[in-house]
């Protein structure tokens, strides 16, 4: 069975040439294309953004309803960073 193509858009990138020598030792070492480590590169930017957003939007949350860290368990996190 034939794999379906994939249904693709282009983007144009313009990109330094220190960055792109990056990215071609990248793909070379992993014997991948350029555009397959900028896909992975842009969709894990994508998952990361809307990860952050949604833990941004719940804090903003909790902060609207009033939901805040006491000083003691402010101090008790700073004690058991320290330590």
């Amino acid at each position: 069975m034939a794999a379906r193509p994939r249904e693709s858009d282009n983007l144009v990138l313009d990109i330094d040439a220190q960055m792109r020598r990056r990215l071609e030792r990248i793909a070379e070492a992993r014997r991948v294309s350029t555009k397959e480590i900028l896909r992975e590169a842009v969709a894990a930017y994508l998952d990361y953004d809307a990860w952050a957003t949604a833990e941004i939007e719940a804090g903003v949350r909790e902060a609207d309803a009033g939901d805040f860290a006491s000083d003691e368990e402010v101090e008790a996190a700073f004690r058991r960073l320290r330590s």
